[in-house]
């Protein structure tokens, strides 16, 4: 636990754990493309879509070092395009989320 001390007021924060599944995404899904940022190979600060879940997408952030996994409202996924939360009728129709209204 870290304690701050700023103008005679303490605060207590306790470090939230990231997502082990969005950190391995983001240290990994851009290695060997142009995507990848020199040095580290690590995904750029950003939205992506989970391979695995079509209500799911990562969060990259700081260079690629931190990462978060986030889920979409139920009946929504996420538009890569977009980059939000979204009816699945909208997506590309070669997406393999997209559902015809």
């Amino acid at each position: 636990m870290k304690v701050f001390a700023l103008l005679g007021l303490a605060l207590a924060t306790d470090e939230v754990p990231h997502d082990p599944e969005a950190l391995a995404f983001c240290h990994n899904a851009c290695q060997g493309t142009e995507a990848g940022l020199p040095g580290t190979g690590y995904c750029p600060d950003g939205f992506y879509p989970s391979f695995k879940d079509c209500d799911a997408y990562y969060l990259c952030w700081d260079a690629g070092i931190w990462a978060d996994k986030f889920w979409c409202a139920p009946g929504a996924v996420f538009n890569p395009i977009t980059e939000e939360c979204d009816w699945p009728f909208n997506l590309p129709q070669d997406s393999e989320c997209y559902i015809p209204v």
